[in-house]
């Protein structure tokens, strides 16, 4: 049952044949990277890297998007940084450890933060598609919240436990291991941590205000319980330094300012 983690994969390649390389990285690799857990793996061929669902998804995308010679890439100093920072991790492993762990860390490490970051740069190089990202995390992380909520008064975690049924191996992050307070579960969803999550939803959030006051929403109050969900996935992880983060940004003056100078030019809705 491991194999599942093929189906992002498969999705996304017969996505491609008519559609952009941009547009099924936000419709699918965007959700599987979010709303299933990235502990999941499972092994293809003896010598390459496990694959995990957020991985399989995007491995097409990619090589769709190399094919159009990386269309709308141009590369910034920021680019050289991160990969001078994997190539660090890559060699410290490499020399307190061995090539098959560091040649597994490289590729998980490149996959996860270098490919991701000049694929969304290059891809949001123009406001519509940055805006559709901006819709898409903010639904996602609704959808999380909405569960995260069940498993905060329910201790129960659907995100991993019915994967874990029908895994064929363990799997790290048990869910023996529940961390509570107050009577309740602090609830992490796909996110395998409540620190984590919490850090996750103050950052989806704000967006999720601001694109609610930019009238991203097509309709006022399901954007509403969009912003409602969000910031309830950050109290429910209960984890201090989230919640402070989150109260400790002055979104709130600077969406209300945007929205009130929207309205002078009457924006368009964005219809996602």
């Amino acid at each position: 049952m491991d194999k599942l983690i093929l189906f992002p994969l498969i999705i996304s390649a017969i996505l491609l044949l008519d559609r952009k390389p941009k547009d099924v990285f936000i419709w699918v690799f965007l959700p599987a990277l979010t709303l299933l857990p990235t502990y999941f793996d499972t092994k293809l061929v003896q010598g390459i890297p496990e694959l995990q669902f957020w991985s399989a998804a995007l491995l097409p995308i990619l090589a769709a998007w190399a094919f159009k010679n990386f269309e709308g890439y141009q590369f910034h100093w920021m680019d050289g940084v991160i990969l001078s920072y994997i190539l660090v991790i890559f060699f410290g492993q490499w020399m307190n450890g061995t090539y098959k762990e560091a040649q597994k860390i490289l590729f998980n490490n490149t996959m996860a933060m270098l490919f991701p970051y000049i694929m969304i740069r290059s891809f949001c190089s123009d406001r519509k598609t940055l805006l559709k990202v901006i819709w898409m995390m903010t639904v996602l992380g609704a959808i999380v919240a909405f569960f995260n909520l069940i498993e905060f008064r329910m201790f129960t975690n659907y995100f991993d436990q019915i994967l874990r049924k029908i895994w064929p191996r363990y799997v790290v992050w048990d869910t023996g291991m529940v961390m509570g307070r107050m009577g309740f579960k602090r609830a992490f969803g796909p996110f395998s941590h409540p620190i984590i999550a919490g850090y996750v939803f103050s950052l989806i959030a704000p967006l999720a205000i601001w694109s609610y006051f930019q009238g991203l929403y097509r309709n006022k109050y399901m954007g509403r319980i969009i912003v409602f969900l969000n910031i309830m996935g950050i109290f429910v992880a209960i984890s201090r330094a989230p919640v402070m983060t989150f109260f400790s940004r002055p979104y709130k003056r600077r969406a209300q300012g945007a929205w009130h100078r929207t309205q002078g030019s009457k924006t368009r809705k964005c219809c996602f």
